[in-house]
């Protein structure tokens, strides 16, 4: 019964976020490029490992607001050292328009960066190498479409503070094996009273400069949810305005007990019922 269950939950993971059955897989939500927020993919069939060294494809799909240029799809080649796992650095990368046309290309290696502990950089890294096969590393082939989407916002739940949205791309639990938890992105859309609290609750953090929330519109919270426990982490905090401008982006902290009647209880249960009971997608 508990193979069933871990080869059902792989199966789904794999389809989930998967573009035209192809090779891109989600891999993460960023929501604070110097492009403006994304969400990143990983072609998964890509994700090689000769010796110490890995090699793979990530794809940014740029959103399409708020943010004046012209580039909607970064296409980035990364290469890992296993033996130093907390740094990386890109190979090259291909900028793309709305329309697919290439802008721009890097071809100059970077130098190896040490990723933050904790960081979305580091959690990509370790999410992309759970895909590492073994085989020969090819520095010159690159995917063959750039076919992925950004969110899909679902809903909506009207709460008493606004309305409450997510992004069903971003159901997901980790690992995909044995998870230990299950990911989502909600998008508060806030009336009076909840423009009002969420204020007063930055207002309330210890963090300098405060954002100055002029104008705010929505919130966007990443959570993680633990599958073991009634506990529950914010990743991070992107706060936008009425014209789709960011206007913060803090991290979030610790895992914490979840409260009955939270903003974390209602989207815990939004994840655990969008993944879990929605009919498993077809070939």
């Amino acid at each position: 019964m508990k193979r069933g269950v871990l080869l059902w939950l792989l199966a789904w993971f794999c389809f989930m976020g998967t573009a035209d059955a192809a090779n891109w897989t989600y891999l993460q939500r960023l929501e604070g490029t110097r492009f403006g927020a994304c969400t990143e993919y990983v072609d998964i069939d890509s994700v090689v490992r000769d010796g110490e060294r890995v090699v793979y494809w990530t794809l940014w799909v740029v959103d399409d607001d708020g943010h004046p240029h012209q580039y909607k799809k970064v296409l980035w080649q990364n290469e890992v050292l296993l033996s130093q796992i907390l740094q990386n650095r890109n190979l090259s990368s291909y900028y793309y328009d709305k329309d697919g046309r290439e802008l721009f290309r890097s071809l100059k290696p970077g130098s190896f960066a040490l990723l933050p502990m904790d960081s979305e950089r580091l959690q990509g890294v370790q999410r992309a190498l759970a895909f590492a096969k073994d085989g020969k590393i090819d520095l010159q082939s690159r995917p063959e479409h750039l076919l992925a989407d950004g969110p899909r916002w679902y809903g909506t739940m009207p709460c008493s503070d606004g309305d409450l949205y997510w992004d069903v791309h971003s159901v997901v639990v980790w690992p995909p094996v044995d998870p230990e938890y299950i990911e989502i992105r909600m998008r508060w859309v806030w009336n009076e009273q909840g423009i009002a609290a969420r204020i007063a609750e930055v207002e309330a953090l210890a963090v300098k400069p405060r954002p100055v929330l002029q104008d705010l519109r929505h919130t966007v919270i990443h959570y993680q949810f633990s599958l073991r426990e009634e506990k529950s982490r914010v990743v991070s905090y992107a706060d936008y305005d009425r014209r789709q401008r960011r206007i913060s982006l803090l991290d979030g902290g610790a895992w914490q007990p979840i409260a009955p009647g939270s903003r974390e209880e209602i989207a815990k249960r939004i994840a655990m019922r969008w993944f879990f009971f929605q009919p498993a997608p077809e070939r």
